[in-house]
């Protein structure tokens, strides 16, 4: 048996090719995940494989691959803030090639180009990390910039602490 304990995923898996594929899988002793959007088919074959005896291992899962999800995360992109943030630090650094700055800015890019791409966020998102991370610099950069995040975050960190202790007291 070639794929035992191998682990295998079939698409399309209730019917026709899917469905050979994954019979095939089974018969030569792998663990088969299949998914296929028809519930009706995949329990056809879970029928027909618990009638027969296949050395393979066989999980369902109704699935609908053919749909292309929404984009569903937060604002903002933290993958494109913190990669902004290496461009950042790299600027005033006289020590580091201009090669490597530029191959830096570059990366951040493809950081940004495969978050879209994936649709993990959508391009207020990536403007959002990028405008976060020269905000950031820009309050940091500042005479005493740290003073104004500092009090924002005591005040932030002061008015949590009330909210909570509010509702440890049934308020």
């Amino acid at each position: 048996m070639r794929f035992e304990k191998k682990s295998v995923v079939v698409t399309g898996a209730g019917a026709g090719m899917g469905k050979e594929i994954t019979l095939r899988y089974l018969a030569e002793g792998a663990h088969v995940t299949a998914a296929d959007y028809n519930v009706l088919t995949l329990r056809e074959l879970e029928t027909e494989v618990s009638e027969q005896e296949y050395p393979g291992e066989l999980r369902t899962y109704v699935a609908d691959i053919s749909k292309r999800e929404e984009a569903e995360n937060l604002f903002p992109s933290i993958h494109c803030l913190v990669s902004w943030m290496c461009c950042i630090g790299l600027r005033g650094c006289d020590r580091i090639s201009m090669w490597y700055k530029w191959v830096s800015k570059f990366i951040a890019v493809l950081v940004f180009i495969s978050t879209l791409a994936l649709r993990q966020h959508v391009l207020i998102d990536v403007a959002g990390g990028i405008l976060l991370a020269e905000l950031a610099c820009y309050i940091s950069n500042r005479r005493n910039g740290y003073k104004l995040l500092q009090k924002v975050t005591e005040t932030a960190t002061g008015w949590i602490a009330g909210r909570l202790s509010g509702k440890k007291n049934g308020k």
